[in-house]
Parts: C-alpha cells; structure tokens; sequence
C-alpha cells in the first residue's frame, strides 16, 4: 500500500512545482512582490523541496536494530535471532512510515486519486 501512497506523492509534489513555475512565469510574478507572504514562489518552491526530503527520509526509515544485538527487528537484514531473522516487521517501521505518509498526503485530500483509506 505504500507504494500506492509514496507515487501519489510524487505525483503531487511534481504538480505543484510544475504549477508554481508555470503561473510565476507566465504572470510575471517576482518574489519580491509576494516576499515574506505564503504566494512568494521561492517559498512555495522551497516548500515542495522540504516535503521531498520529508518523503525520501521517511521512505529510507530503517527497521529497529542495536549494535550488540540486544533488540533487532525481524525484518532488519542483521537480525542475528534465527528464529525471528527474515520475519515480519516487529518494530513498528510499517506503521510509523504509513502514519507519516497519510499526514503528508493530507492536503491533498480533494484529489481524485486520493483514496479515503489514506486517510489518518
């Protein structure tokens, strides 16, 4: 499912920066006129820059694990417990990533694309 949510994203953050620059360029507008205020389109560009970083950190999320083995996730390639090693998820990575990705597709609720079990 995330997946699904992750390329929804994308798709949406490449808009909006396709948007931003189409509209600041064919009207003329400058930052300097909208500086210091939600429309200066270097804020918004910067904006759509952070909410890629925030998407590619939380994507990157690694599953739970300690150098000296004390706890490591089932699902973490060094899982040095044989009996878990190579199993599901047992750290709660699944959840914490899919909580996070609903908060950042949010705002784009009133998308056709968006699916109401997205919703956090």
């Amino acid at each position: 499912m995330n997946g699904d949510i992750e390329q929804f994203l994308r798709e949406r953050l490449d808009h909006d920066e396709r948007e931003i620059r189409r509209r600041w360029n064919r009207h003329g507008v400058t930052s300097e006129k909208f500086h210091g205020t939600p429309f200066d389109p270097t804020r918004a560009l910067a904006e759509v820059g952070a909410k890629r970083q925030i998407l590619a950190e939380v994507t990157s999320e690694a599953h739970y694990w300690c150098e000296d083995n004390w706890y490591a996730c089932a699902a973490h390639v060094d899982c040095a417990d044989e009996d878990r090693a190579g199993g599901s998820c047992d750290c709660g990575r699944e959840e914490r990533v899919t909580r996070k990705l609903r908060l950042l597709a949010l705002p784009y609720a009133d998308h056709p694309d968006y699916r109401e079990e997205w919703r956090p």
